[in-house]
């Protein structure tokens, strides 16, 4: 059987030592013309700051250059961190596109030297085309700076991802580094509640938050929600008891900072990843479906109020349904590319759509929609299997990780639902995972170069999600408002 992903094998140390000279005589010779501006320039300006921050820049891009998955490391970090938003002196700096295309310069690079391919997946293919039909639509809403500038940085990412992280070690590593980043944004945003950092909502509601982009407490809650399952499944798959331990207080941490944001969104996704992961744990089902209920009972008596409040005929959630119906007469109106790249407040009394597959039908069409939905689609599908090579414990192991993936990423799009997610970074690191993962486990003897038919068979799904979904938003908004 063919599978998705055709990849090429790593090359050994023998056939990279040739590349590693090469690589120390370009770093040297870039240091030998570096250090001299820098200290001319340090001459002239007479400004120290400036000269401490160049050289550190300086000396950061060299070390990405040389190794390029620090690159992709140091990206998640301010990603989740955000410290342009919490940091004055750092506001406009624009610190992620700069790494995310430093460590793809650098990557393209590594991969002239060692004469290396990309890694080859049909994520690929669909993520180049979301991002040419997001550039393509904002010819019409006049936006194609901010499109090339904000599309840029998602493909980068993806593809950043899909090389660097395509190794059981450093798929590993990346894993880890999200599961630290979304423990300290959850223990920061209750240490943020608990000082007086809480948003006030209509006067009395406190609800946690914490900077940047995630000063919206909806924002955190689908965040920190991804990064329970991993964490969950971290715990499943840790063989010592202070593992489990640490892991089961990490998300505890998790839990209680979700429960604060008094999202409802949030909510739902709580609900589902938790009930996911205890069916999924558990080899009795009707078991697991009892308790999953019951912990989902327990959750909803705990959180009262606005939480829990999943009337239609509420102000905030009757709104959303007319957003969501307006989105697809937007779309029946231009079908092929939407109202453009950031256009949908412009058709919509300057509100967004609160729901992430409408934002992105109705700014990028069709066109923008089935590619968008194809990389989803692909971050969920099975692809090869390499079971037949791997021992019991090693496909444990590997079935638990390709669970934890798509559970993380499962919990964000519940969320993300109610939320306008669809050019959120977080959102691509999560559905790049799985298709990582899958390249970890898969070896060269199980891959193959995709089939014509399997591309149709392929496509033809990703066209009935794409309309499927259309219409059930468009059903939904309309018994609902």
């Amino acid at each position: 059987m063919a599978s998705f992903y055709e990849t090429s094998v790593p090359q050994t140390v023998g056939e990279t030592s040739s590349a590693a000279p090469r690589q120390s005589i370009f770093l040297t010779l870039l240091l030998a013309l570096l250090v001299p501006a820098i200290l001319a320039y340090a001459l002239v300006s007479g400004n120290e700051t400036q000269v401490v921050a160049l050289v550190l820049a300086s000396l950061g891009g060299l070390v990405i250059i040389a190794r390029p998955f620090w690159g992709l490391m140091l990206f998640i970090g301010l990603l989740y961190t955000r410290p342009e938003e919490s940091i004055p002196a750092l506001a406009g700096a624009h610190l992620l596109l700069i790494i995310s295309l430093v460590t793809l310069v650098a990557l393209v690079f590594q991969k002239l030297l060692r004469r290396e391919p990309i890694v080859k997946t049909p994520l690929n293919g669909m993520i180049i085309g979301f991002g040419v039909a997001v550039v393509l639509s904002s010819f019409v809403s006049g936006t194609t700076s901010a499109a090339v500038q904000d599309i840029g940085r998602l493909v980068s990412l993806v593809l950043l991802i899909l090389n660097l992280a395509a190794s059981p070690e450093r798929y590993r590593a990346l894993v880890t580094a999200v599961l630290l980043f979304t423990g300290y944004l959850a223990a920061y945003s209750i240490y943020l509640y608990f000082t007086g950092g809480a948003l006030v909502q209509n006067g009395t509601l406190l609800r946690s938050q914490a900077t940047g982009i995630f000063s919206d407490p909806n924002d955190l809650a689908a965040t920190i929600v991804a990064g329970l399952g991993l964490t969950l499944v971290r715990m499943r798959q840790a063989s010592g008891l202070f593992a489990r331990l640490l892991y089961l207080a990490a998300a505890g941490v998790m839990i209680a900072a979700i429960l604060l944001t008094e999202s409802r969104g949030g909510m739902i996704a709580l609900l589902a990843v938790l009930g996911i992961f205890v069916f999924q744990s558990s080899r009795n089902k009707p078991l697991a479906v009892c308790l999953a209920v019951v912990m989902a009972l327990g959750l909803l008596a705990f959180k009262s109020g606005h939480m829990t409040n999943f009337d239609s005929g509420e102000d905030s959630a009757n709104s959303r349904f007319w957003f969501w119906s307006n989105g697809v007469e937007q779309l029946i109106h231009r079908p092929l590319l939407g109202v453009g790249y950031g256009g949908f407040p412009d058709v919509n009394d300057g509100m967004t759509a609160h729901n992430s597959f409408v934002l992105c039908f109705t700014e990028t069409g069709l066109l923008g929609y089935f590619s968008w939905i194809g990389c989803l689609y692909y971050a969920f599908s099975k692809g090869g299997s390499a079971e037949d090579t791997e021992t019991s414990d090693s496909r444990v192991n590997t079935r638990w990780d390709a669970l934890g993936a798509q559970l993380a990423l499962v919990g964000y799009l519940a969320a993300s639902f109610w939320l306008s997610h669809t050019y959120s970074p977080i959102l691509y690191v999560l559905l790049s995972l799985p298709v990582a993962q899958r390249l970890t486990s898969v070896p060269k003897d199980h891959l193959a170069t995709l089939r014509k038919a399997e591309h149709r068979r392929d496509w033809l799904r990703i066209f009935l999600l794409s309309v499927g979904s259309v219409l059930f938003i468009y059903t939904l908004s309309m018994r609902m408002r």
